[in-house]
Parts: C-alpha cells; sequence; structure tokens
C-alpha cells in the first residue's frame, strides 16, 4: 500500500495523492510523472487521438481486429502513450487482448 494510505490498484508504477483536488465521485490516479488520467474516458480519448479517429468514435467494447488503425506500430504508440504516465506495459500483455476495454484495463484505471 502506497504511503499515503490509500489503496493504489495492481500494474499502477504511480502513487495516490491525497492532496489533489478531484470532483466529488471521481477516482483519480497520479502517475511518477504526476499527470493525473481522471477518467477512462481521457484515456479512450488519447487512444482515439493514436489512431486517428474522430472523437467520441470509441466507447471500449469495439473489437480491435475491427479496427484499420490497429497494428503493431499502434500497439507501441499505445505502450508509448501510457508510459508517458508512469504506467509500464510490455508487449506479451496485449496478447489476450481483443477488445478497447481490454487494453484500458491493462492501466489499471478504475472503470467509472
Amino acid at each position: 500500500m502506497p504511503a499515503s494510505g490509500l489503496k493504489q490498484p495492481s500494474g499502477i508504477t504511480g502513487a495516490w495523492t491525497r492532496k489533489q483536488k478531484r470532483p466529488a465521485g471521481c477516482r483519480a490516479i497520479m502517475f511518477k510523472s504526476g499527470r493525473i488520467f481522471m477518467d477512462r474516458k481521457e484515456l479512450l480519448h488519447q487512444f482515439e487521438t493514436l489512431l486517428e479517429r474522430p472523437a467520441g468514435s470509441l466507447n471500449g467494447s469495439e473489437a480491435l481486429e475491427t479496427l484499420e488503425q490497429w497494428d503493431s506500430m499502434s500497439t507501441m504508440g499505445f505502450i508509448a502513450m501510457v508510459a508517458e504516465h508512469g504506467v509500464t506495459l510490455s508487449p506479451r500483455q496485449f496478447v489476450n487482448c481483443r477488445t478497447v476495454d481490454d487494453l484500458l484495463n491493462l492501466t489499471g484505471i478504475p472503470k467509472s
């Protein structure tokens, strides 16, 4: 358990903070970089940007094999994108990912 006394999700290499102001009911995660993903919606938006898709075009239930832009380069892009926020992933972790939600689950960010 982190020094702050708050439970930290598995797979996250960051720290929770009690000092961060959050909207009521929001479960924010602070990563080593100091950057905060407020929720999966923000991560999903960044993933849409990575795949060069219009905002709001993904909801998480999409099968990765149906996404024309999902390939080995976008896999590496996803790894780099979350690494900027202190989440370390390896390509092996993607083997069982079938949907966008499966990818987001790798980050440890809870569903809203």
